[in-house]
Formats: C-alpha cells, structure tokens, sequence
C-alpha cells in the first residue's frame, strides 16, 4: 500500500502540472544566457544580443559582458528570435524560442569565427544538432540539466552531489561495490579531469578532487565513453571532464545553500550476512559567490561547503543473535573550500589562479559491539596556475597548465585496545577506510606534481579549398608522483620467512612515478561531408620502487584514426568509425607491501613491466530527429592488450607485479578479455520545458579479467559485467503562479545481473526507480528561491547485488540495492 500512495501523489503531480491554469499575460519573463567563442571556448564580450518577438511587443537589445553573460528583463510572453551579433563572428539566430510567463530561460550561445562563413549557413551560425566533427561517443555535461533530474545519489565519503555520479544516466555506465565505472571496466580505470589536468589519485585510481557541483562550471565539462581523442588517451575506462571551476565575471552573483539527507525517511533492508552501510545523517550548507575586483580586468570566485555525515555499518549475521551482531558508527566532518582569481590581460589572454582544500575527519566508534575507536583524517590541497591565450588573430590557442596536488590519509587507533578487533567483511567498518588504508594503521602521503602545454591551430580553406578545415593539435605534458606510506604491522605477522620475530612493528616506504607523454591530433574536414581524424599519443612510464629496487619503465605508442560521413551534408546526421589504442596508468597502490597474511610480503617488479592497455573499435549513426532530439545506435568492440597481474615468487616470500604472458609474467597465460556492446539511444537536450533520454545496451563478455588492486579489497570485483542495461529518464518544468514554477524529474533503471568472471551464472535483474520534485520562486533580477526533494530508489526495491557461489548448497545474498533515501535541498541565489 505504501508504494501504491507514493506512485498515486507521482500521478497526481504530473496530472496537476500538465493541466496547470494560463495566468494572465504580464511582462515578468526573462532571458538569460553565456555567449561563448565556439573555437576558443572562452566568453566573448561586446556581441550584440536583440530578441524579437512574432506578436507586436517590440524589440528589445543588449550587450554581452566581458565574461560573455547577457540577461533580458521584464519580457512579455509570446514566441521570440534572438540574434547574436558581433565583429568577427558569424551572427547566429535562434528562432522560435517560447517565453513563458514569470520564466527565466537560459539560451546560451557559441558564435563561430568569420572564417567559418565557407562551411556553414551565413545566418545560422551555430555548430550543428549532430556533432560532425567527432569520431567518439560522449555527453556534453550541458545537457545534464541537474535542477531537473535526481543524480548524484550521496555516497558515504563523497560530496552530497559530486560530478562523478553524473554518468550514471547513461546505458554505458554502471555501478559497481567499488563505484560507478564503464561496462568491461572498474572503477580504478576511471580518468577524472579537472581545468585540463588528471586528479586521478596515482595510488589507489579514484578521483582525488571529488568536487561538489556547487564549486564546478560543469556545463563546460563533458563524459567521454568511446572513441576518444589522444589527448584523452592516457585512461582504459571513461573520462570524467569535470570542466572548470567557479569562475567570476563582472557581476556579483552567488547562492546559498543547504542539502540534507536522513535516515529517518529510508527504506528497510532486508537481512544479510555481508556488512552494509546505512546513512543516519548527511548534510551540507554552503555558499558560492563570484564577481569583479577589477572590471573586465580582475575576477574572483570563493566557495565553502562544510558537510558533516553519520554513517553505520552492521554486519547482521543470520546463524547469530541479534545482539551479537556487529555494528560500528562512523561521523565524518569535512570542509570544501575553493578559491580562484582570473586576470584578464586583454580578451585573447587571462590567467587563473585556483586554490583548493578539503579536509575531512571520520571517527570510527562503539555500536552494538565492543571495537576500538580510530579515526582517519583525510587532507587535500590543490593548487593550480593556467593561462588561455590566442596569437595570430586566435588562429593559434595556447592553454598552459601547472598544478601541485597533495593528498595526505592517516588512521589512528585508540590508545587503548587493538585495532586488531575482528571485523571481518565490515570493510573496517567503513568503506573510506577499506580504500584508503586498507584496514590497517596505515600513513599514507601523496605528493603530485603536473605540467602541459597545448597548442591548437586552425585553417579555414586549407589546401585552397574554400569548404576545407584543417585542425592541428599537439600537446606535451609531464608528472612527477611521490608516495610515502607508513604501515603497522601486527606483532602475529611480523616473521621472516622462517618465522623469527625479526621485521619491524611498522614499515615506511616510498615510491615514485614519472610520466611523460605528448600528442599529436590533425584533423580535416570538408564542409559537413567529410572528416577525417588521425593521432598518435607517445607515453614514457618510469616507476621507481621502494629501497632502490630494480626500475620499471616503458614506452608506448598510442595510434588512433577515425572517420565521420554527413551523407545529406546538412549536420543532421553523421556516420561514424573509430580505432583506438588506450592506455592506463600503473597505480602505486600495487607496490605497497602486503601485511594481511602470516608474514609481511614486499613487491617486486618486472623492469619491462607496462600498463594495462587496451585496442577499441566503435561504429555508430547518429540522427537527428523531430529537431533537437538525436537517435543514436552505435556498436563497440574492446579488447585487452596488456594486463596486469600480482603473482607469488617462486620461494613465496614476496609478490611479482607482472604482465601475464610476457617477461617475468611469461610462465603465465595472458590475461584475456573482449567486450561487445550495442547501444540504442533516443535522446533530447534540456530545452525549454522538458527533456528526455532513453538508452539500452546489449553487451557480451569473455575472459576472465579482474582489477588487480582486488587483493587490497579483500577480494572484491569490480569489472562492471551486465548483459542488458536499459535507462530513460525525463522531465518537465511548470508555472503554477506568475513567480512560481514547479519541476518533476523520473529516472529508471533496469540492468541484468551482474555477471562474474568466466561465468554464466549472475545475480538477478536489477530496477530503479528515482524521482526529483522542485518548486522555484522568482523575486527581482537574477534572485530566486527554490525547494527540491530527491527520492533514490522510490519503490525501495531491494534486489541481491551479491550472491555467494557454491556448488554444495543454495546461494546466501550477501549485498542487497540500497535502500530508499531521500534528500531535501534548498537554495537562494542572487
């Protein structure tokens, strides 16, 4: 009965906002928006903007402002034409835009150099509904309007809404006990982005900088899924481009905020043997704001988010009592903190100052049963130096980047008791603890320091050819890793290979890897017709283990070519293909010693060794359908090259870090794995009113591949193997009133189950239903308030996620789908 209520007040809902009554026409509508140049992807100022409407109500004008933003106040309803308008672009009109009554619509634009005027429609000026340019597969994060649909499910140890949960709206991607991660891939594959630099964690692969939305310009980021460039080659598994921070501008703006999710309002879980955890408590309250020091000359941009959290982890064992069940509380206290300053020297340069921390602590205490207190504090800071700028009248675009990153995780047992408490299965009561320091009193510091440079240069009627681009891009770009790491060794465990007491009750190490690698990407393309893509990425790895051991490094060349067919040469439908070679980093996780069994076992490894590695195929269509929405089918093959694999030396006492099949590794079978996937998808931007997306993907899996940083995790598999994943998603926004406005957004997901390595046999189908509700009220200019109400799995549907396999007996679920959570937000910007 309580599922059937909750899907009558959806009903009802959708009833009442479709058949919402017309208020009487006033002029209380706005239009606002960011005009960006379309080559150089930074604002552009001065550009005449002027909305016409079809009815007698005038013509209204304005200009942009340096940072390229325009807003138009006090607009009647009615359908209108807007132009762009400014010396040395293309002008780009939009026709019918409708404005609704007390509506803000936001209409951003991307105007194209003059000497585009060869290639496209003189009066359209806008790049094309289907993107004839690339050879891939990706999601330009625009078009993930996050205020209509319910992403970014908090996660215990992440941001209330981080940009690492958007790519869960897509059929390629699904989530796994270690994260959300490509199909054929894991988590630890992952490449996260951010101001054009990795913030990949070098040792244990996740995000380091995992940022909350509030602190990301995140319509400038994008998901990158297959058929990538090479200057996105250094990653086996999808790229996360989280675009760029909080920049400022010439107006003041900001917003205040607040999300909170609670305990109280989530759905039961059934009883299992495996740990789980369950969120009590997480909330944030923050503030952003932004504007001018200088106008047109000095802009800044500040960020705070402090966010605390409780967490609980049991282990409910079914042959036990109640009682003797175990149950740890977990709070955490963290603290986001962004600051960033823009100089502009003049419209073709400006340089950017960012400065990040973000500091956590979580305690770990007494539930239900006795267990040692330990805390784990977590610090990082980021900080970054990029200048953009344009030489030869912006034919030659320069991005220069520099970045310092360090990260520092310490767990610190109680001074009374032994954190050797048994807490098998609970992931040391919590999952942060798992990852990072691995369940042990571990130490551990990463220092990380980048550097690139690219330059990109485009000629219109190359060759004498008036309809033919030319695009060159190279780049060059270095790391410098460095991982200190302190563990404890339990005094049971500290025996030599014939069991005297003779190692140390605790062992430091430090690592290092060098990266160096560059690229080159040229492209052509005539007219919408033809494009063709060709690059070569080239990767230097050096890895230096601990106490001078023997040097591990290798060069490899990245080819990858790619080709896209506009048949009706109108940008409205492209056919595509795609070759690839990708290329991982290897994690200095795996180099740490091993302290879990009776004896402490170090790391050797191969000197030839090389990273994991990957070919890829992808052929797709996309067409453009009922205007701006695009249909898409689109079919990947993926192979694995090269893997990765910890093997026991032949006299025990230490691991080998190898590739199997080859060198050191050559006694082993090489590590197979090949994955096919077909994807269909009927998608629509977020546009006007409403917006829509529906995607499937059939897939097929052979080998036997697993993530090699499994034995840190106890084991765990984190290959992301379904057969069958079917997501939609949709929604709508509604004025109720002339400053109120309502919004509904429904996301569904159904995947089969989730497959194991070189088996048939899976878990059961999964299905998820979540759903987000939303009121906003207009004030005066630019000031809005708004109320939203997330629910994650709606119907509270508790499927096994993971089962036990035995031949003996029946399985035993060991992990069920998270429970029913509900998140309230609140926000006032100005």
């Amino acid at each position: 009965m309580r599922n059937l209520t909750v899907f009558h007040v959806v009903v009802g809902v959708l009833v009442g906002m479709s058949q919402a009554p017309t208020a009487r026409a006033e002029p209380t509508s706005s239009i606002l928006g960011t005009v960006i140049d379309a080559q150089s992807r930074q604002p552009v100022g001065d550009v005449v903007v002027t909305a016409s409407a079809s009815e007698p109500q005038g013509e209204f004008t304005v200009v942009t402002e340096m940072d390229g933003t325009y807003r138009f106040e006090l607009l009647p309803p009615g359908v209108y034409e807007l132009r762009f308008e400014r010396e040395g672009f293309l002008p780009l009109r939009r026709d019918s835009v409708p404005v609704r009554e007390a509506r803000a619509l936001r209409i951003s634009a991307s105007l194209l150099p003059e000497s585009f005027r060869e290639l496209f429609e003189p009066t359209r000026g806008e790049f094309p509904p289907v993107d004839t340019e690339s050879t891939g597969v990706s999601e330009s994060l625009d078009h993930l309007d996050c205020d209509l649909l319910p992403v970014a499910r908090p996660i215990p140890g992440s941001a209330m809404r981080s940009v690492d949960r958007l790519q869960s709206l897509r059929s390629e991607a699904v989530d796994t006990d270690q994260g959300l991660t490509l199909l054929g891939a894991s988590p630890s594959e992952n490449g996260y982005v951010l101001d054009g630099l990795s913030t990949q964690d070098g040792v244990f692969g996740r995000n380091a900088v995992p940022l909350s939305l509030e602190l990301l310009q995140y319509d400038w980021g994008e998901l990158l899924f297959r058929g990538r460039i090479p200057q996105y080659g250094r990653a086996t598994g999808v790229i996360i481009d989280a675009g760029e921070n909080k920049s400022g501008g010439n107006e003041f703006n900001g917003a205040v905020f607040a999300h909170w999710a609670t305990g109280l309002l989530q759905g039961r879980r059934p009883l299992q043997d495996s740990p789980h955890e369950v969120i009590e408590n997480m909330g944030e309250l923050g503030a952003v704001l932004s504007g001018s020091i200088l106008k047109d000359q000095l802009w800044f941009s500040l960020g705070l988010i402090p966010s605390v959290q409780r967490v609980e982890s049991t282990r409910s064992r079914s042959a036990v009592p109640e009682e003797d069940s175990l149950t740890i509380q977990s709070d955490q206290r963290e603290v986001q903190a962004l600051g960033r300053l823009t100089y502009l020297f003049n419209a073709d340069h400006n340089t950017t100052l960012t400065f990040i921390t973000m500091p956590a602590t979580q305690r770990l205490h007494e539930g239900t049963a006795a267990f040692a207190p330990r805390t784990l504090e977590r610090d990082t800071l980021l900080l970054g130096l990029g200048h953009r700028g344009g030489l030869l009248d912006k034919a030659v675009l320069l991005d220069i980047d520099a970045r310092w990153l360090r990260q520092h995780f310490s767990q610190r047992p109680a001074l009374s008791g032994d954190t050797g408490t048994e807490t098998e299965g609970l992931a040391c009561g919590s999952a942060l603890l798992a990852l990072y320091t691995r369940c042990g009193d571990e130490e551990h510091e990463t220092n990380q320091f980048q550097v690139q440079g690219r330059a990109h240069f485009r000629n219109y009627g190359a060759l004498g050819i008036p309809k033919l681009q030319h695009t060159l891009k190279v780049g060059l770009d270095a790391e410098w890793l460095v991982h200190d790491a302190v563990q404890r060794v339990p005094s049971a465990q500290r025996r030599s290979p014939r069991g005297l007491q003779s190692a140390p009750s605790s062992i430091a190490t430090r690592t290092h890897r060098d990266v160096v690698g560059g690229f080159v990407q040229d492209s052509w393309m005539y007219s919408y017709l033809l494009t063709l893509n060709v690059g070569l990425r080239y990767d230097m790895q050096r890895l230096v283990p601990s106490h001078g051991e023997t040097r591990a490094e290798s060069h490899m060349l990245s080819p990858q070519l790619g080709v896209v067919v506009d048949p009706f040469e109108r940008g409205e439908m492209r056919l595509f293909a795609h070759y690839g070679k990708y290329r991982g980093r290897v994690l200095l996780g795996l180099l740490l010693p091993d302290a879990s069994g009776e004896q402490v076992r170090g790391v050797e490894v191969d000197p030839h060794l090389s990273p994991a590695s990957t070919s890829e195929v992808t052929l797709g269509t996309d067409v453009a359908v009922l205007g701006e929405t695009v249909m898409s089918v689109t079919y990947v093959r993926r192979e694995l090259d090269t893997g990765l694999g910890l093997v026991s030396n032949p006299s025990g006492d230490r691991w080998r870090l190898v590739n199997p099949g080859k060198g050191l590794g050559s006694g082993l079978p090489k590590q197979e794995q090949t994955h096919d996937a077909v994807t269909l998808e009927l998608a629509r931007t977020a546009a006007y009113d409403w917006m829509g997306q529906a995607s499937y993907t059939w897939s097929r899996f052979s080998g036997s591949r697993e993530d090699p940083l499994n034995h840190m995790l106890r084991g765990t598999s984190a290959v992301a193997r379904r057969t069958h994943v079917l997501k939609a998603s949709g929604a709508r926004r509604q004025r109720l009133t002339p400053a109120l406005s309502a919004r509904l957004g429904l996301a569904y997901v159904a995947a089969s189950g989730a497959l194991k390595a070189g088996q048939r046999g899976s878990t059961p189908w999964l299905h998820v239903v979540d759903a987000r509700f939303g009121v906003d009220y207009q004030f005066d200019r630019g000031k809005a308030l708004s109320f939203d109400l997330d629910a994650f799995n709606l119907f509270n549907i508790q499927t096994e996620t993971r089962m036990t396999s035995s031949s003996d007996g029946p399985t035993v679920a060991l992990e069920h789908q998270p429970p029913r959570q509900v998140r309230f937000g609140a926000r006032y910007t100005f």
